[in-house]
């Protein structure tokens, strides 16, 4: 193994890195039984055996360790899209969504904190979401043009108008079903998806 090989985090390290996520996951789980006005530091340290003074050395507050878990789940999602890179834009964009709408409690805690971000004093999830749009708007801004140079998206529409409609969709359908089970997600990003072939 040369010096520069990439090892595992071991040690104090590696545990830490190991409780961490085991925290993001178990939140999302204490979201899906107990909602936004139910998942505490202390109901998530429960879950995870973790004193609330130790959830606090992992994450400074309710709010942080909630947008950690958004984070998480975006980088996870990116990763699913990627991995649909054969398929086409569109197709990758679709995945995206599809992933997201596996993990229970996600889209409720997604939309949980869109929604508190726009209340006054919310500046941190404002600040976070503003960023977290802009950036989708301009990644899939960019995917449009790449599947617009590949006539794989009819070549007549603004891409940031595309991107900001396929953010919008996927958002107010994923809204829809945290309400009602029944609202098809996929059969409307589908639909999307056919609206934007040339």
């Amino acid at each position: 193994m040369s010096a520069h090989a990439r090892r595992e985090p071991r040690g104090p390290y590696a545990k830490g890195i190991s409780r961490r996520q085991e925290i993001l996951e178990a939140t999302l789980e204490v979201f899906a039984e107990k909602g936004f006005e139910g998942t505490s530091l202390t109901a998530i340290g429960e879950a995870v055996g973790v004193t609330r003074e130790g959830m606090r050395h992992y994450f400074r507050s309710r709010e942080d360790l909630l947008l950690a878990v958004m984070a998480a789940a975006d980088e996870r999602a990116r990763n699913v899209s990627m991995a649909a890179d054969d398929d086409g834009v569109l197709a990758r964009i679709i995945a995206g969504a599809e992933h997201n709408a596996s993990v229970p409690g996600l889209i409720a805690l997604y939309t949980t904190l869109v929604a508190s971000s726009v209340a006054s004093g919310n500046k941190q999830s404002r600040a976070v979401f503003t960023e977290r749009f802009e950036n989708l708007r301009t990644q899939i801004a960019q995917a449009v043009e790449q599947g617009q140079a590949k006539n794989e998206i009819r070549q007549d529409l603004p891409p940031r108008v595309v991107a900001s409609l396929i953010i919008a969709a996927s958002d107010g359908l994923s809204m829809q079903w945290t309400l009602d089970q029944h609202v098809d997600v996929l059969e409307g990003m589908q639909l999307l998806r056919k609206l934007l072939l040339p």
